[in-house]
């Protein structure tokens, strides 16, 4: 964090500077060039200022991303139609969504393509968080009918299954069938609560039936939500449990 503030400051300062030379006087551009560099030895870092000046916020930030915040009692992978690791992934979206709103969540949803790395058995340290969430996706919560739901289960059959919780169906010819919320039947007219980042809340990854839902934001890092997940449970355990089965 010293570091982004430092730079952003160093870049304000030149950006202050620059414009108040362009107002002294109108600038026009009449012509501009491009060239390809290549990147080779002769842009290898040496023992430059910059290098020795960054080094300790290097050093402390790897120590930050080292620390042990708890462990995972077996290799938690991903896979279709389910797995140990988007199966826990959407569990900790259940229930932060019912943190956030405060009302039981009907469902929830995470996207493999969204979790960007295993996580191996043993300890969970700072940066295996952050290799998995790399990015600055946020906890967002969608109201659906019951029949958007089954819209919504079979964008997700189509892709041969992603990660849910709350729910359970099996895949057939590409169609979500006998599912369940809950443990209960769909019903058409009744509204649900489905949970998952606002990436996806956004009809992104070919899950469009979330985009037709009514939108809440939380604001809430996903990034931060399963740190926080991680450090509260100490021990994550997580396993197939056939909530989304192909026949």
């Amino acid at each position: 964090m010293k570091t982004i503030r430092i730079i952003t400051i160093i870049a304000a300062g030149i950006l202050t500077i620059s414009c108040s030379k362009i107002n002294q006087k109108n600038v026009k551009v009449i012509k501009s060039t491009t060239e390809a560099l290549s990147i080779d030895s002769r842009y290898e870092p040496g023992d430059s200022a910059m290098t020795a000046f960054i080094e300790p916020y290097k050093q402390d930030m790897e120590v930050e991303m080292n620390k042990v915040i708890g462990y995972s009692a077996q290799y938690l992978y991903k896979e279709r139609p389910e797995s140990p690791l988007t199966n826990w992934a959407s569990d900790v979206l259940l229930r932060a969504g019912e943190v956030f709103l405060g009302v039981p969540m009907d469902m929830a949803v995470c996207n493999i393509g969204g979790l960007r790395c295993d996580i191996p058995e043993g300890e969970i340290t700072v940066g295996t968080i952050f290799r998995l969430m790399p990015f600055d996706n946020t906890l967002a919560v969608v109201k659906l009918n019951g029949k958007q739901i089954v819209e919504l289960c079979n964008d997700i059959a189509a892709q041969g299954g992603q990660g849910v919780a709350g729910a359970r169906f099996t895949i057939r010819n590409g169609k979500a069938e006998d599912i369940t919320l809950c443990g209960k039947n769909v019903e058409p007219e009744k509204e649900y609560y489905v949970c998952t980042s606002n990436y996806l809340a956004e009809g992104n990854d070919h899950i469009y039936t979330l985009a037709k839902g009514e939108i809440s934001d939380s604001g809430w890092p996903l990034r931060d939500v399963y740190l926080g997940t991680v450090q509260k449970d100490s021990l994550i355990v997580a396993q197939k449990d056939g909530r989304i089965v192909i026949k």
